[in-house]
C-alpha cells in the first residue's frame, strides 16, 4: 500500500455548492469533475435558464460559473444581470473563448478566457468562497 492519497476535509465547514452554467457538455463534465475532486458540491445547468431554475431552488449555491455563449432566452451575461437584480447573493466567475472580459463591469466578478487553467480558475475559486 505505498500508493494512497492524503487529503484532509474539515467537516466543521460544509462543502461549497458550485453551479457550473457551460453548454458544451464536455466542457461542463470536465470543469464540474475537477471541481467534485476539490470537495465542492457540484450542480450543473446547460444554459441560463435553467441556472435560473437551479438558483430558486432549496439547494445552497455560493458560486456561478458561467459561459457567456449559450443557447436559451439569455446568455451568461443576461443571467449575471438576472443574478444582480434578485440579489441572490452568490459570487459569479465568467468564462468565455470569444467575448473579451472588458465587457463585463462588475468588479467583483472574475473573468477568465478559455482555454483557462483549471489550477488557476480553483485558486481563485478558493479565495472567493475563502477557503
Amino acid at each position: 500500500m505505498d500508493n494512497y492519497i492524503e487529503c484532509s476535509l474539515d467537516v466543521s465547514v460544509p462543502p461549497k455548492g458550485i453551479l457550473v452554467v457551460e453548454d458544451d457538455a464536455a466542457l461542463r463534465f470536465t470543469l464540474s469533475e475537477w471541481l467534485r475532486m476539490g470537495g465542492y458540491i457540484v450542480y450543473e445547468s446547460a444554459n441560463a435558464d435553467d441556472a435560473i431554475v437551479a438558483l430558486a431552488s432549496p439547494v445552497v449555491i455560493d458560486l456561478v460559473i458561467t459561459d457567456v455563449d449559450m443557447p436559451g432566452s439569455m446568455n451568461g451575461l443576461g443571467l449575471l444581470n438576472h443574478i444582480n437584480n434578485v440579489g441572490a447573493g452568490v459570487s459569479v466567475i465568467v468564462v468565455s473563448g470569444k467575448y473579451p472580459g472588458r465587457l463585463i463591469n462588475d468588479r467583483n466578478v472574475q473573468f477568465f478566457s478559455k482555454p483557462y487553467h483549471l489550477p488557476t480558475v480553483s485558486a481563485h475559486i478558493a479565495s472567493v468562497l475563502r477557503i
